[in-house]
């Protein structure tokens, strides 16, 4: 078995790739926020064990927050039953108003992980509310959302296809609200029970965390816990289904790195055989992406375009169209691209010759992904089954649907005598509104259908 901190070249090349295609979901555990108590720093889990422990007098040797959790319930039975006065209080509560006053850490390498930006959607097991503060600190807009025990506690299709970093918080979010984030140890069984109720969780976060490259930091759970969280997140499904054709899925899945790991035989055993890889610090794990990163981007530079072409700057985020064909159809693909583009519609559109490489996959991908829809020109050169670049853009195009979760994305054209209904066009594009460019009032539809998507 491999040893810790052994990651491939070849899975850092993946892991590097899945990131920089907004794959990646991070999810953040506890240990990467502090406070400073007495010029030092403290965990907010031992700062507010001390705090709870000497607000409610608690000695035991061995205090944590359930301990501290039964404290103070048993102050509230003795407060009501014999002085019969109304001073009750909870953990949650009291944690809450600490927080409140309290200035939160963050560790300097989830820092230099969210200057990435390149995480759509972050995930954490901590109610500790630093996320926004870091994001906001980075320049970054963000939305959070907290699993309040309930399906309908859900990521919805304006916030996936909104521009905002979004937060969310599995076990709850710190609040007033008694038991309406997880604290103790039976908090925490409740909450991934529920993650295990199909009629509980979220059905479009599960379906969207699925096939997604997980990237576990800080979250120190024994060999059991984490088994049962795992299979809460993977939503029963330990290795994801690989016939999207991500070929991340093929090797390596997930990244599992903690600051506080003992060595498990039987964890490591269960993280080889679902194709994960196990880190055990990471802080230090962090340091090292953040290095190869550096490195894939830079080698990512120095790759020159082939030839120029017209398209819009690939950092503007407005795209109203990709226009994808086969290149023996350039000539009316261009004639389409013009009109589209006199009515009003921002087109992104390539003439470049079509030669399959890693840095024109990426940017195929990333302009994918902004446009408002993809529009495949078909054809009878369409037809034709043999390997042809505009294929890969329809593969991406429809990995990129699974995120839209329902929203119009496809938004065919035909431009000869092919017929739409032929079975060798993609189902999904067969089950949608096919445009004919061949028809007298092609201009009228045109106009039409920019009008929709604005």
């Amino acid at each position: 078995m491999a040893s810790h901190n052994e990651i491939s070249e070849r899975n850092w090349e993946l892991l590097l790739e899945a990131i920089n295609n907004k794959r990646v979901v991070p999810i953040i555990g506890d240990d990467f926020f502090y406070v400073i108590e007495n010029e030092q720093e403290i965990s907010v889990r031992e700062f507010l064990i001390k705090k709870l422990a000497l607000r409610f007098n608690v000695t035991d040797s061995f205090v944590d927050f359930s301990s501290i959790a039964d404290a103070i319930e048993l102050e509230n039975f003795m407060n009501h039953k014999i002085r019969f006065i109304n001073s009750q209080t909870d953990i949650y509560y009291e944690i809450n108003q600490i927080l409140q006053t309290e200035k939160i850490y963050v560790r300097e390498s989830l820092h230099q992980l969210i200057e990435l930006n390149k995480f759509p959607l972050i995930l954490t097991t901590s109610f500790i509310p630093g996320l926004e503060t870091l994001l906001s600190q980075k320049g970054h807009d963000c939305v959070s959302l907290s699993y309040e025990k309930a399906a309908d506690s859900d990521l919805t299709p304006a916030v996936m296809c909104g521009d905002k970093t979004i937060i969310y918080y599995l076990f709850g979010r710190c609040g007033k609200i008694k038991r309406s984030y997880m604290v103790t140890e039976e908090d925490l069984l409740e909450y991934i029970h529920l993650w295990h109720d199909t009629d509980a969780r979220p059905p479009i976060l599960t379906k969207q965390l699925a096939n997604k490259f997980l990237m576990v930091l800080g979250c120190n759970y024994p060999n059991w816990l984490f088994k049962f969280f795992w299979h809460s997140i993977r939503n029963f499904s330990l290795i994801p289904n690989s016939n999207h054709g991500d070929r991340i899925m093929e090797i390596m899945q997930a990244i599992v790195s903690v600051d506080q790991v003992k060595d498990d035989v039987d964890l490591e055993r269960f993280l080889s055989r679902i194709h994960t890889s196990i880190y055990k610090s990471s802080n230090t794990f962090i340091q090292e992406l953040i290095w190869h990163w550096g490195n894939y981007k830079s080698n990512i530079e120095e790759i020159n375009p082939l030839e120029e072409k017209e398209v819009f700057n690939s950092n503007d985020e407005s795209i109203d169209i990709f226009i994808s064909y086969a290149s023996e159809d350039l000539p009316i693909a261009n004639r389409l691209a013009d009109m589209l583009k006199n009515l009003g519609a921002k087109v992104w559109f390539d003439k470049r010759e079509l030669v399959l490489s890693d840095k024109y996959e990426r940017e195929i991908t990333s302009a994918i992904t902004k446009a408002k829809r993809f529009m495949p020109v078909l054809s009878k050169t369409t037809l034709i089954e043999e390997p042809r670049f505009f294929r890969k853009e329809w593969a991406i195009a429809h990995r990129v649907l699974e995120d839209r979760f329902g929203l119009p994305f496809f938004a065919p054209i035909t431009i000869d005598e092919c017929n739409p209904n032929d079975e060798r066009i993609p189902k999904t594009y067969r089950d949608c509104h096919i445009i004919s460019f061949q028809s007298e009032d092609i201009e009228l539809k045109l106009k039409k259908f920019i009008r929709s998507i604005r």
